[in-house]
């Protein structure tokens, strides 16, 4: 399947809200500027950080015709259609097909886990149904199920089903994923922030990280050093992003990040209940 080229640095985007929960398209356009700025490659939206399980079909849709009427075409846009059931990710992800969106991200199903046949079935019909680019995306943290290899390799040979984000945190099963590349046009993006620069030595396409929301030029610096074979360069700034990383990690996603864009003065609001804003402690570190 023809396809723009996803890869370098990607912040996983979040979602600015207004006081009233609802989506806040002018600080979203004030968002996408200014990752824009920062040399960004690509844009993942509607995932994890992005709160698209606390979102309904609508708002996932306004959210992606905004951006990508915003970004015209300057970076490619993935956007998430994952939901718990085939038939619901189906009709969301026709509905993103019509913003013009490059890819489509699917995180697995969760709370009701699928054993991996049933995993097999789910990614296979929705890409019998949905006429795009489809990105697989595997957190088992928070799905409760991994994308085996073994699946994962059937569904490599699916023509538009056309990569992976690993946010699964095991570096020799993102080298396995990365392996099927080989074979297959089948592309790895490293979800795990830890693990940026091992993953881009292995051959990841690149990273969809978290982190870029706040550290973007950071991250890009990184990844133009690795590109240059300055991998000492890379691996200073590759260490640079843990006391940040460490701290989003003690509160749930996004209220650490979102917390600290407010106070680097790029407005997001805070995150949709039930999650909580960063406490003042947690805050003051930040």
């Amino acid at each position: 399947m023809k396809r723009k080229e996803f890869k370098g640095i990607i912040p996983a985007v979040v979602t600015p809200f207004d006081s009233n929960e609802a989506l806040d398209l002018p600080a979203l356009k004030k968002l996408l500027d200014y990752l824009l700025e920062q040399g960004v490659h690509g844009l993942f939206i509607a995932g994890t950080n992005g709160e698209a399980h606390l979102m309904n079909h609508d708002d996932v849709v306004l959210l992606t015709q905004t951006v990508v009427d915003h970004v015209r075409g300057r970076v490619p846009v993935c956007s998430g259609a994952g939901r718990c059931s085939t038939k619901e990710t189906i009709q969301l992800a026709n509905r993103l097909v019509q913003t013009g969106v490059d890819y489509i991200s699917l995180v697995s199903p969760y709370y009701q886990v699928p054993s991996q046949e049933d995993l097999f079935n789910h990614y296979r019909t929705i890409a019998d149904h949905v006429n795009a680019p489809l990105l697989l995306y595997n957190i088992p943290s928070q799905t409760g199920v991994e994308i085996g290899i073994e699946i994962a390799e059937r569904l490599a040979a699916i023509d538009n089903i056309c990569g992976i984000k690993d946010s699964g945190g095991d570096f020799e099963k993102q080298k396995q994923y990365i392996a099927l590349g080989e074979k297959y046009d089948f592309d790895v993006l490293n979800g795990s922030d830890s693990l940026i620069l091992e993953t881009l030595k292995a051959g990841a396409k690149g990273s969809v990280a978290a982190t870029a929301n706040v550290l973007a030029r950071l991250e890009v610096s990184l990844y133009r050093h690795f590109c240059e074979g300055q991998l000492d360069k890379a691996q200073v700034e590759r260490e640079a992003m843990d006391l940040l990383r460490m701290n989003l990690k003690k509160a749930v996603a996004p209220a650490a990040m979102k917390k600290t864009m407010n106070l680097m003065g790029v407005p997001v609001g805070k995150p949709r209940l039930p999650i909580r804003e960063a406490n003042e402690t947690l805050t003051a570190e930040l």
